[in-house]
């Protein structure tokens, strides 16, 4: 998650807000891995029913690049547009200038947040 997160940074996270109203968009969310002992800070950059795109590194949802101010550096991910499912979210780190196969990403249901990181 650099720059946005560094090595070792304590952070807080609310496990009751998910529970309160859904995740948005553009939010840090801590985020169960499939091992359930793992978890990881990504940003939530699709929700629910959105379709997704990555073009030269450069996201869009629904049709529209996304403006992302906390990526410094992209490499020229691709990944084909596609719809998430009723209760899928889409995550990415903001490391997104290592090779796309380096990085963890991806979707995830929506009980595998945990909540938002409030630092």
């Amino acid at each position: 998650m650099l720059p946005t997160v560094k090595d070792g940074q304590l952070m807080i996270v609310s496990r009751l807000s998910y529970r309160l109203r859904r995740p948005r968009r553009g939010e840090l969310a801590a985020v169960r891995l499939q091992d359930e002992r793992a978890v990881l800070v990504k940003r939530i950059i699709a929700g629910p029913r959105d379709r997704l795109a990555i073009a030269r590194g450069m996201v869009s949802v629904n049709g529209v690049a996304l403006a992302e101010p906390y990526v410094s550096l992209r490499n020229p991910w691709q990944i084909d547009e596609f719809v998430l499912g009723d209760d899928e979210y889409f995550v990415v780190g903001d490391n997104r200038g290592m090779p796309m196969a380096l990085h963890t990403m991806g979707r995830v249901a929506g009980d595998r947040l945990i909540g938002p990181v409030l630092w």
